[in-house]
């Protein structure tokens, strides 16, 4: 089957709260998702994401707008018509049904004869690596083949897209990274349109082609996961995905898109800064960690003082005292580069080339 596109025209969901009153879940979302696309809903809890996949998948219907799968307009058309496969945060298996008949349960809906559901069943079962488990029951299995099964279920009735809310959540740490790897190998195999809905920033990096952060039912950005790390548009972005640090500065001058402004009394110059600044006036800017360098105290453009540090193997991650201020700087390779310990002074660099001015935007606290 021939992935198709997913359309969301200027969709919008309100729900009715015992105390709040009105709340605008989805508010006027416009999204276009590619032929064959693996799409993520990043962001958190309340932000909309749930309730535009649900909307997607027919759950819901939309106070206002249009969703289309392919060309056809499907807005107004129940779930079972939509032709789409799901898989639950629960998994959703029938707990009185073996293996075998949770995966053939969509086929039989179908009216499928036994003859075309039992190589079909055992095809999708082989390809999700659960051969041989055609008679078991699903509480005899664990989370993560009980989340294959329900990708099975999901995948064997041929769908035109396939939507996951949350599937991984239930599993360990480990297990959620090989699960998810799984999923993205079967979705790119089938070459099926996918939209994925998570709350983990890592784990929507880590399968998707591009990534939709949305906040407060509206979109903030959309972009592959190096672009919105990279270069986040807004504050919320920025601060949602990865770790960043927020430092206060004052504007010096602004003259031909080069912005000179100081930050813990050292002058760095910003080429291309087209943020709509005054000078002599105060804002944040916005620093990875891995970008801040560390030296000994005689050397970088200011002092601090290590107020933790924590070795994860790979990298060590300091809490430098900088001003009263706390600021977090990761460093990498740990074996080829110094290190520093608890309240030892250091000096503190910063490339120019790193610093953000952001737009605020509704930056969650």
């Amino acid at each position: 089957m021939e992935a198709v596109n997913i359309r969301l025209q200027h969709i919008s969901k309100t729900f009715i709260h015992k105390v709040k009153g009105e709340v605008a879940a989805v508010n006027d979302v416009n999204l276009e998702i590619k032929p064959g696309e693996l799409l993520t809903l990043l962001g958190p809890s309340g932000c909309g994401k749930t309730t535009t996949l649900r909307m997607v998948a027919g759950f819901e219907t939309p106070d206002a707008g249009r969703v289309y799968i392919g060309n056809e307009d499907v807005t107004d058309f129940m779930a079972n018509r939509r032709n789409i496969g799901f898989v639950f945060q629960n998994y959703a298996l029938f707990p009185h049904l073996s293996i075998f008949e949770n995966v053939a349960y969509g086929l039989k809906v179908k009216e499928m004869t036994k003859a075309e559901i039992v190589p079909t069943v055992s095809d999708v079962l082989k390809m999700v690596g659960l051969k041989g488990y055609e008679h078991q029951f699903p509480n005899q299995l664990s989370g993560g083949e009980q989340q294959r099964v329900a990708l099975a279920r999901a995948i064997v009735i041929k769908p035109k897209v396939l939507l996951f809310d949350e599937p991984l959540s239930n599993l360990d740490a480990k297990l959620r990274v090989y699960t998810r790897s799984e999923i993205r190998r079967l979705q790119k195999a089938l070459h099926i349109t996918a939209v994925y809905v998570t709350h983990d920033q890592e784990e929507a990096m880590a399968i998707s082609d591009r990534i939709v952060v949305m906040n407060q039912g509206r979109i903030e950005q959309i972009g592959a996961a190096e672009e919105l790390y990279f270069a986040p548009e807004t504050e919320f972005v920025a601060k949602f995905i990865g770790k960043i640090n927020t430092l206060p500065a004052r504007v010096n001058t602004v003259e031909n898109d080069v912005m000179s402004l100081n930050i813990f009394d050292h002058t760095y110059q910003l080429q291309d800064a087209s943020a709509q600044v005054h000078p002599d006036t105060n804002l944040n800017v916005f620093v990875r960690p891995e970008f801040i360098k560390l030296h000994q105290p005689d050397q970088g453009h200011f002092r601090g003082v290590i107020r933790e540090r924590t070795f994860l193997g790979e990298k060590v991650e300091y809490v430098v005292d900088i001003q009263g201020q706390q600021i977090n700087v990761t460093s990498y390779d740990p074996l080829e580069h110094e290190t520093f310990a608890l309240d030892q002074g250091v000096g503190i660099q910063l490339d120019p080339r790193n610093i953000k001015i952001l737009q605020p935007g509704e930056v969650e606290k």
